[in-house]
């Protein structure tokens, strides 16, 4: 490739493969072809096993390739030069627990010859909002506040690019929520970041483009968004006073979901019920959950039927406004039109699923 061909780009890979074994030769990585532009956030799914870590390990030049080539920023990989600017953050970072958090990231920023040291340390910690901390044990911090005193230690070197081996491994939903405001405050600074997680829906919150490894291979990656678009479109609606003049959709293929009869109306104060208790709710019972879910499992969801709303699922665009003009003159009143999107674990599910059919 020329250096032009590199323009925007961070990450580029041309048939990277890693095998290992002689006598039965296994591929870890199988041809990837990969490309991260400037100021991006690329997620890897895949199963465990799919080649993520070995990907990262490629990268930094940790491990040759059999075959195939790579470039971070222009340079070819392996090469102290590619390495400028990259930090590496891996699943398990073994921390030395009797230092502090300045301690530690003093020792890391002499160790790559930062200049004004203190000024390093000091900003990173304010980046990251970690401010008074730097006397703090690392053997009394959580698992969140290390794995961004660690991101700290990244940040430290300038880095223009992070790659985050399953950053997410062990943290508590709020050390995943922190985690995830970080990731979108570098990903507003441009800098690129390439991630591997199991938590599908951190990566739905922070990627812009989305790969999925399965056996080695890259089978299937593009922009979030693309991914997610389904095609159809979701018309919900109040029906009228008499739900029989709701008409026959228009055109067909059209799934029609009826709108449910209105439930009992609520009466504050019955039998049985506690303060801000709904009626058929049963004590302890939160509002919104249903009766055998366990609490602490949040509200189900709310089906269209539930709400008292008609639902029809539009499959072709062109059928959008014929359909909504059909509802119109019914005496319906239009709720919502809106484009239906799969949920970024639904496309992991079926593409993984479709992989290991072909796979056999």
């Amino acid at each position: 490739m020329t250096s032009g061909s590199f323009d925007g780009t961070a990450i580029c890979t041309e048939g990277l493969t890693k095998r290992v074994g002689w006598w039965q030769p296994q591929s870890l990585l199988d041809g990837l072809d990969l490309t991260v532009r400037r100021g991006e956030v690329f997620g890897l799914l895949g199963p465990n096993g799919a080649g993520k870590t070995t990907t990262f390990k490629l990268l930094l030049g940790l491990v040759r390739a059999t075959a195939g080539r790579a470039w971070l920023f222009g340079r070819e990989v392996p090469g102290r030069a590619s390495r400028e600017g990259v930090g590496y953050l891996p699943e398990v970072v073994n921390h030395p627990d009797y230092l502090t958090v300045g301690e530690y990231l003093r020792y890391h920023a002499r160790l790559r010859g930062l200049p004004r040291m203190a000024e390093a340390v000091d900003g990173a910690l304010r980046r990251l909002g970690m401010e008074g901390t730097g006397g703090r044990r690392l053997g009394h911090c959580s698992k969140g506040m290390r794995q961004r005193v660690d991101l700290a230690r990244v940040l430290m070197g300038e880095a223009r690019l992070i790659l985050l081996d399953e950053p997410v491994s062990g943290l508590d939903p709020l050390g995943q929520h922190l985690l995830k405001d970080v990731l979108q405050q570098l990903r507003r600074e441009g800098i690129s970041i390439l991630l591997s997680s199991h938590a599908v829906g951190m990566l739905a919150d922070v990627c812009d483009t989305v790969g999925f490894l399965h056996r080695g291979k890259l089978v299937r990656q593009g922009r979030l968004a693309d991914l997610l678009e389904s095609g159809k479109t979701r018309i919900r609606f109040q029906p009228p006073a008499d739900p029989s003049k709701v008409p026959p959709p228009p055109r067909p293929g059209v799934e029609v979901q009826p709108a449910a009869p209105p439930g009992p109306p609520c009466v504050s104060g019955g039998v049985g019920e506690g303060p801000g208790q709904s009626p058929g709710q049963s004590p302890g019972q939160s509002p919104g959950q249903n009766p055998g879910q366990s609490p602490g499992q949040g509200p189900a969801p709310v089906t269209p039927a539930r709400e008292g709303l008609g639902s029809w699922l539009v499959p072709d665009p062109a059928a959008v406004g014929p359909c909504v003009a059909s509802l119109v003159q019914a005496g319906a009143e239009i709720v919502e039109v809106t484009p239906e999107r799969f949920s970024l674990e639904a496309v992991f599910t079926r593409v993984v699923g479709s992989a290991q059919e072909v796979a056999g």
